[in-house]
């Protein structure tokens, strides 16, 4: 069995908005997972490829920022490693701008745009109890 990583995204947001949370979470979540991507793979014609990821990404969608919140207290209760996505965040064109933000901010009770989680499924799956699968 392996962990996999878990995107939830607030449901009702715009597609490119979403996409955008979403490839926040993930480069978020390569500080919190070493080895996030394989090693490079040459092909036959000697063509070498970057690495892609090691892990499955299930996205799921949650219902309303309350969904997210609970489910960002329930990682943080039982250790999973999690990565959010502050509404705010998405507002400031700096990681400048993000730090001094956070760094005044109760992170508990701001607003989420998305989540990430790493785990197994067994882990997660409680978590995001009140989230569906995205198609």
């Amino acid at each position: 069995m392996h962990k996999r990583i878990v995107l939830l995204i607030l449901d009702g947001l715009p597609a490119g908005r979403s996409m955008n949370v979403a490839a926040m979470l993930m480069t978020g979540m390569s500080e919190i997972i070493c080895g996030l991507c394989g090693p490079p793979v040459v092909d036959r014609a000697g063509i070498s490829h970057p690495g892609i990821g090691v892990a499955p990404v299930i996205i799921m969608k949650a219902p309303n920022h309350g969904a997210l919140q609970r489910a960002y207290g329930d990682a943080r209760e039982k250790g999973i490693p999690a990565v959010p996505f502050f509404e705010k965040a998405a507002g400031l064109q700096t990681y400048e701008e993000y730090t001094s933000w956070l760094q005044n901010a109760d992170g508990d009770k701001e607003p989420l745009l998305g989540l990430a989680l790493y785990g197994f499924r067994e882990e997660t799956a409680g978590t995001v109890k009140r989230c569906s699968l995205w198609k």
